[in-house]
């Protein structure tokens, strides 16, 4: 992050917004699947967020921890996020009917 930020100009991230972004509060889902699946639908009952878009890092971490990190996804966090909220579609979550639907 230090270089790309250097890059385009971005402060320098700091330990204290780290803490920050990843904290109760923060955006960044990081810890285990127990923690992220905590994370999740704290995020969807206090902003009513329905959607996420997960990066990560394939730079710096082995390829064997990417692989498992999206194996633990699949198969730990996203079953038990669908078994809390069920599998509607976001269109039915934000109280929206799709095109098909009407």
């Amino acid at each position: 992050m230090k270089v790309v930020g250097k890059q385009r100009g971005f402060l320098p991230p700091t330990r204290d917004r780290y803490d920050q972004d990843s904290g109760a509060q923060g955006g960044l889902l990081i810890g285990s699947p127990d923690e992220i699946i905590e994370r999740i639908l704290l995020m969807h009952e206090h902003w009513g967020q329905v959607r996420s878009y997960i990066h990560i890092d394939t730079g710096a971490v082995p390829q064997r921890e990417v692989l498992k990190t999206i194996e633990l996804y699949g198969t730990v966090v996203r079953p038990a996020v669908q078994a809390e909220l069920g599998t509607a579609t976001v269109d039915e979550l934000m109280g929206r009917t799709t095109p098909a639907a009407a």
